[in-house]
């Protein structure tokens, strides 16, 4: 049931517990070098911030949801798939963000602490040494979650892939496992200032390895198979 005044207090609160989980996570950076507990904050943050909002999360095939090195690809409506994501997978999963994130106070230095990677659109190269820092991150039994239409969609149709995660899988040589998310644009859409309470829902496609990939066409081909598997999920044609 919609409150009024939980959407109004909504605000405050992100910012309070991002002030104060982010300068926990701050000071991990310095204490917990092998980020042994730090990379629970996010899942703490993540689910205190879901239950103040009233919104609710199924999750469809969890059991496809694999351990270790793995890379996560999701469909990205809202603000609020961040939320939902860090609460149903794995505490040490690995975030590749945008660098302008990294500038935001506080957020920003937390995000840094944990391990978190930034990418850098405006700029091939360094977007490209971020995912092979992450290949090499993925090889060593960490998980990783990135978004390849690589901004959120403005109407809930899938935007066009970018090549990263391609490249990342075959790198890696990890599973990449489709994250389907419905339901998140519907309660915190593009330009909303908070969420509205009610149920979203999380599917996990079946797992599939990418092989080696050695031509641009072959890399666009990849992805493209992945967004059409994704968007008829989603049923966009």
């Amino acid at each position: 049931m919609w409150n009024p005044i939980r959407t109004a207090l909504f605000p405050l609160v992100i910012f309070l517990l991002t002030l104060v989980l982010g300068s926990v996570a701050v000071v991990a950076g310095y204490t917990d070098r092998r980020r042994r507990w730090c990379r629970h904050l996010a899942p703490l943050w993540s689910r205190l911030l879901l239950r103040f909002a009233g919104i609710r999360v199924r999750v469809r095939n969890l059991h496809r949801l694999p351990t270790g090195g793995a890379v996560f690809v999701a469909n990205h409506q809202s603000n609020l798939d961040i939320l939902v994501l860090a609460h149903i997978l794995p505490h040490n999963v690995l975030w590749l963000a945008k660098r302008e994130l990294f500038r935001i106070p506080v957020f920003g230095q937390a995000i840094r602490a944990v391990g978190y990677l930034p990418v850098d659109r405006g700029d091939s190269e360094r977007a490209r040494a971020s995912v092979d820092e992450a290949a090499r991150r993925v090889r060593a039994g960490e998980p990783v979650i990135l978004f390849p239409e690589g901004t959120r969609s403005p109407d809930g149709r899938l935007l066009p892939f970018k090549l990263g995660f391609v490249h990342l899988a075959a790198a890696s040589g990890a599973p990449v496992v489709p994250l389907v998310l419905r339901g998140t644009a519907r309660l915190w859409p593009k330009g909303g200032w908070a969420p509205r309470p009610g149920a979203v829902e999380v599917e996990v496609l079946e797992p599939y390895r990418v092989s080696a990939i050695d031509t641009p066409e072959q890399r666009r081909a990849e992805a493209e198979r992945l967004r059409s598997s994704m968007a008829r999920c989603l049923g966009d044609p």
